[in-house]
């Protein structure tokens, strides 16, 4: 199942509409001609579709009438013989589970899901998320009734769920990307956090965390062990997720991560196809190829557009077709591709120092933040916001960090960076893909994030993994082929040790840089005219100054404010979608403003 959604009352006074089923049905797939199977009832209606990338339905229903819908992929392993199970017995075993409250099933779940477990007879909703939070479940509470669905756009369309924009949500994704802990941009709408259950009986509302992440203990094995293990559970990870499926379609770039995925799966099948997407005379592009040679793939380089390019899947659907390559055999338009998002944070600690750590082992926390935040260039700019509130709306990144940082238990207290940035940051990066997978009809393999993998290298000590040192070092189990051809490298971290291609820019370039930044530019102060054309300019939040200079250069092609344009843009389309009603929370004096 690619998608869910419902609408559950909680009370015998709350009877269902046709409106507000409508909006639900209309709102959960832009797909013509979207199969979607609706189950409705006198307190609930459910709906769901799917793509069929996973084959067997997302849908269990028991005898006494009670229902489980899935999106995702659990992958479940009971045995430890990394066998891949039908999706349906996957889900029949999670359902029977739930039905006795145990938790087994769902600590020994591998993959990116999540589930809405609903019992008529009682009127209890459950709501699942993965260990990862990985497939992002949101959900609204009324004092008579709970919406929910696995994107947020179905919930902004429903006309039950009250929108008041959360200017801290908003101002942690303008920042980061991503808003942190439960919060939306909507004051009032949740999501999951990761390895969470809520729970919404007839009368009341419970969390249960059935995992957490900083309860793992260091390992006592030694590390050239620990990286046999590592690649063992990873080569696991590819098999498993695979199963049955003789063809595999991967992004290829030039850096380890999505290479060690290909050379996996050409260890696992012989057909592979691989796709690059870059700027010309960048490296991701000879790199991809030449490994792409030495691997055995059938490999297909594709440009980026000049029209749309925030993701290599917007560049690659309008050529997904590996019949193009001439094997026969291929899926015409494959359902399924393979990503290397995650390695870099979960295995090349690419966001964390050194100095980040020993920070937060003498607890000093607020420090932390400052600098990992001020290190990945996520400050707001002061000068973006009205001058009322700009220094609280500054500080609500760090605040909002620094909350989450503080509520990690760790044996090693250097330990919370990695696990805010692999459940708050890294593993929110694929929100936007679920948004649109209606639109792209593409589900993501991510082996980088198989739980049991990211459950060993979580108990691997930080020092040895930082600025990709174990990650280098277990490269050495990988078939040798893996390392003869050069591969790019992050700055201040390991290099490698072969020479690279001259004549071609890195990621890190500062004319690549310009290359994305005059792209995205463009596209943000596009979609900023666009908001503030449609709605009216948010004086109370944005300083109408600044937003207007940035405009005015960014269209004469002076200088670089594209960053106040992203900004601007994210406020202003929610300011727009909350008709100009907002919250602004003070995180230290827990005060309100509307």
């Amino acid at each position: 199942m690619t998608m869910i959604a419902g609408i559950v009352g909680l009370r015998d006074d709350f009877p269902i509409s046709n409106e507000v089923c409508d909006d639900l049905r209309q709102a959960i797939s832009r797909h013509s001609g979207e199969q979607v199977l609706e189950l409705r009832g006198d307190r609930h209606y459910l709906i769901k579709f799917d793509i069929g990338a996973f084959g067997s339905s997302g849908l269990h229903q028991d005898d006494a009438g009670a229902i489980s819908l899935l999106a995702g992929e659990p992958l479940l392993d009971r045995t430890g013989k990394a066998r891949k199970r039908p999706r349906a017995d996957d889900l029949s075993e999670l359902h029977h589970c739930w039905r006795r409250n145990d938790r087994s099933a769902l600590k020994a779940a591998r993959g990116a899901f999540c589930m809405a477990q609903f019992d008529p007879a009682s009127r209890r909703l459950d709501l699942v998320a993965d260990k990862l939070g990985l497939r992002s479940l949101y959900y609204y509470r009324a004092d008579d009734y709970v919406v929910f669905a696995s994107a947020l756009r179905v919930l902004e369309a429903s006309r039950v769920v009250k929108k008041h924009m959360d200017v801290r949500g908003v101002a942690e994704i303008a920042a980061m990307r991503t808003a942190l802990a439960d919060r939306t941009p909507y004051a009032g709408v949740k999501v999951l956090k990761a390895g969470q259950i809520i729970s919404f009986p007839e009368n009341g509302h419970a969390e249960e965390p059935y995992w957490r992440w900083d309860t793992i203990r260091p390992a006592s094995a030694d590390l050239q062990d620990l990286r046999r293990e590592a690649y063992r559970l990873f080569s696991e990870s590819v098999k498993l997720r695979l199963g049955e499926h003789q063809t595999a379609v991967a992004f290829l770039s030039g850096g380890l991560d999505s290479r060690c995925i290909v050379t996996a799966l050409k260890s696992a099948v012989d057909d592979v196809h691989t796709y690059s997407v870059a700027f010309p005379d960048t490296l991701d592009q000879p790199l991809a190829e030449r490994y792409a040679e030495a691997i055995g793939s059938i490999h297909r380089h594709v440009p980026i557009s000049d029209d749309g390019a925030h993701s290599p899947l917007t560049n690659v659907l309008p050529v997904l077709n590996p019949v193009e390559f001439g094997a026969s055999e291929s899926p015409k338009r494959p359902r399924i591709i393979w990503s290397g998002e995650g390695g870099s944070g979960v295995i090349g600690y690419v966001s964390q120092t050194t100095q980040l750590v020993e920070l937060l082992r003498n607890g000093r926390i607020e420090e932390a933040a400052t600098r990992y935040l001020a290190r990945k260039n996520q400050m707001l700019p002061r000068r973006l916001f009205a001058r009322s509130i700009a220094d609280l709306v500054c500080d609500l990144p760090r605040r909002g960090m620094v909350e989450r940082l503080s509520s990690f238990e760790c044996a090693d207290p250097g330990r919370a960076i990695s696990f805010f940035d692999l459940i708050d940051y890294q593993s929110r990066h694929l929100d936007d893909h679920y948004e649109d997978i209606d639109v792209t009809r593409v589900e993501f393999e991510t082996p980088f994030y198989d739980s049991d993998f990211v459950a060993l290298m979580y108990s691997v000590g930080i020092d040895a993994c930082l600025y990709h040192d174990f990650y280098h070092k277990w490269l050495a189990e990988f078939p040798p082929v893996t390392t003869t051809v050069p591969w790019q490298t992050y700055p201040g971290h390991r290099p490698c040790p072969l020479p690279l291609p001259e004549n071609f820019r890195d990621q890190w370039s500062n004319s690549h840089g310009r290359d994305w930044k005059r792209l995205r530019a463009r596209l943000q102060l596009d979609e900023l005219n666009r908001e503030l054309r449609e709605s009216k300019f948010p004086s109370p939040i944005l300083n109408r100054f600044s937003v207007n200079l940035a405009r005015w250069t960014a269209r004469a092609g002076v200088g670089n404010y594209g960053h106040i344009l992203t900004k601007a843009a994210i406020f202003t389309k929610y300011w727009k979608a909350c008709g100009g009603q907002y919250v602004l929370s003070d995180p230290i004096r827990t005060t309100v403003t509307h």
